[in-house]
């Protein structure tokens, strides 16, 4: 676990100590293991364990915006990048399987967030502001997506805040074979 939580943090998908610990419960359910756990649900005493056993490996570190690091990319850490990307690739005998190398991605589009006053066009050039992100409310649409090398796009799956809209199609205009859910949060 040490190993692949280095992994996927590299990847920039990183998890917190309390995702980690319901990863941990889920996989003790999914293997039907006996644990000392209340609920099967590990406690932060394990956690702290667990990062002292294999603090070789792992720490916990802040993390840095995708935006910040993309900034201070340069020609040598992208080619170096690239490098251990086909490295990665070609361990897994996939260098010549373009449609099962995935990429998986999603936008998350905040809802019901408090408008205040921007700087931006005359109302005569625009009428209306846009506004798209920000506020209070943790209420949002997901859209997730994924497409392969070789080009083929999967239909987005879209994730949808509670309360279900009765009378709505939430599919209509989306792509054919969409799919969507709804969460609290969305």
């Amino acid at each position: 676990m040490a190993r692949w939580l280095k992994e996927i943090s590299a990847r920039g998908m990183g998890l917190n100590p309390g995702d980690f610990l319901d990863f941990v419960k889920k996989v003790v359910k999914e293997e039907n293991k006996s644990t000392p756990f209340k609920d099967d649900h590990p406690g932060y005493d394990w956690y702290n364990a667990f990062m002292s056993r294999n603090s070789n490996i792992i720490q916990l570190r802040q993390e840095t915006s995708l935006e910040s690091c993309i900034a201070k990319s340069s020609k040598e850490s992208i080619d170096k990048w690239y490098s251990r990307y086909k490295n990665f690739v070609m361990n897994f005998g996939l260098i010549d399987k373009q449609k099962q190398i995935l990429n998986a991605g999603e936008s998350r589009f905040s809802m019901g967030n408090k408008c205040g006053k921007v700087i931006g066009l005359l109302k005569a050039d625009l009428g209306q502001v846009p506004h798209v992100v920000g506020g209070h409310s943790k209420q949002r649409l997901t859209v997730m997506f994924s497409g392969s090398a070789d080009g083929t796009i999967i239909s987005p799956f879209f994730i949808f805040p509670l309360p279900v809209q009765r009378g709505n199609n939430s599919l209509s205009g989306s792509i054919e074979n969409s799919g969507f859910a709804y969460t609290k949060k969305g």
